[in-house]
């Protein structure tokens, strides 16, 4: 048998819990401590990022994963190659020339069609 001051207390309990603020939630602050919108920060630097299609010339720093040749680039994106580069170790420094690919059988995305792989100074 239920005490009535328990049945009492569980009911308020559940009448209490279904209750929620109306009030909208702050802003995310950055390190700064300034706001913006939660998607400013990814619009921005996806903004400036190669789409799929777009002819790039990329620096970056070979290195592979487990299915794939990996580019990590200046501009701090890792991009899949569609070429192994067997003849380069990982670690060395290249300029990869190439189209954005839209689909890729590697894990790691967006991707990279490679036309050539060239010495680090030649790209621009």
């Amino acid at each position: 048998m239920i005490r009535p001051t328990a049945a009492l207390l569980a009911l308020v309990l559940a009448a209490v819990s279904r209750c929620s603020s109306s009030a909208p939630l702050p802003p995310p602050h950055d390190a700064g401590g300034s706001t913006r919108p939660s998607g400013a920060a990814k619009s921005s630097r996806s903004a400036s990022l190669p789409r799929p299609g777009d002819n790039v010339k990329l620096r970056g720093v070979l290195s592979e994963d487990v299915d794939c040749r990996l580019l990590k680039a200046e501009n701090g994106e890792t991009y899949s190659l569609s070429s192994k580069l067997p003849s380069l170790l990982n670690g060395s420094r290249v300029c990869v020339h190439g189209t954005i690919s839209e689909v890729s059988q590697c894990l790691t995305q967006p991707s990279i069609e490679v036309s050539q792989v060239r010495n680090w100074s030649s790209c621009p």
